[in-house]
């Protein structure tokens, strides 16, 4: 999971491939809600010490447009699946579809609704998502925080954690750097995990890597729908 809690608040920092806890003591629980989650956004990179043109360059020489990976997770034996890729659309666009909080089930197969619940700000939204995994054998009800950070002009992070449910992980994390004008490179890191003792924790691994390459093609998909088609001019 992305965080515990107790009496005080545990936020896991990734140091290449290990996790390393942070606490935030009580009264720091009183802070902001967006100093909060500034900071521990900031200990979320898809791929730690790996510069954006590092990454572009790995996609570009695998011959694709994605590639797919997996991250540890703390306390957690199911890895989260991790896709990066190179998508020729904006930014903004893909960050605006992101933020179409009630469209989800448009970008997560196995989600079959998703509501808002409460808007706690412009930027951070309670949301409550069904869903139906493992070809519909187990129904799925959880209550998640939706945050989006720009840590800069080029870069914006829009994080899913959830906050209560009949599961023990549901989080998700999109991550967009702008490549270019026309070209962005996007990082889904999604992590499920139902604690199902029947279903091998490997099996579990695969379905998070399955559906982080799912979200993605579905994300390019629908950018591609949205690009405005050229005006015909029929003053002739």
């Amino acid at each position: 999971m992305f965080c515990q809690t107790n009496l005080s608040v545990q936020r896991e920092a990734r140091m290449g491939e290990t996790m390393k806890p942070i606490y935030f003591s009580y009264q720091q629980r009183l802070m902001p809600t967006a100093l909060i989650v500034c900071l521990s956004i900031g200990l979320f990179q898809p791929v730690a010490g790996q510069t954006i043109e590092a990454r572009v360059a790995e996609i570009e020489k695998s011959g694709g447009w994605h590639m797919t990976k997996t991250r540890r997770v703390r306390k957690s034996s199911v890895k989260a699946g991790v896709v990066i890729s190179l998508i020729p659309h904006p930014k903004e666009k893909l960050v605006s579809i992101l933020r179409d909080y009630p469209n989800y089930p448009q970008l997560i197969h196995f989600l079959r609704s998703a509501k808002v619940l409460e808007e706690k700000s412009k930027t951070e939204h309670v949301l409550k998502f069904h869903a139906e995994i493992l070809k519909g054998s187990v129904d799925l009800r959880a209550k998640l925080r939706a945050t989006v950070v720009e840590s800069d002009p080029k870069k914006q992070i829009v994080r899913l954690e959830k906050l209560s449910g009949n599961l023990e992980s549901m989080n998700a994390i999109f991550t967009l750097e702008s490549v270019s004008d026309q070209q962005t490179l996007v990082t889904v890191d999604l992590h499920l995990d139902p604690d199902l003792w029947y279903v091998p924790d490997g099996t579990l691994t695969d379905y998070n890597q399955v559906n982080a390459r799912r979200i993605t093609r579905a994300l390019k998909k629908k950018a591609d729908s949205l690009t405005s088609k050229p005006v015909t001019d029929q003053s002739n």
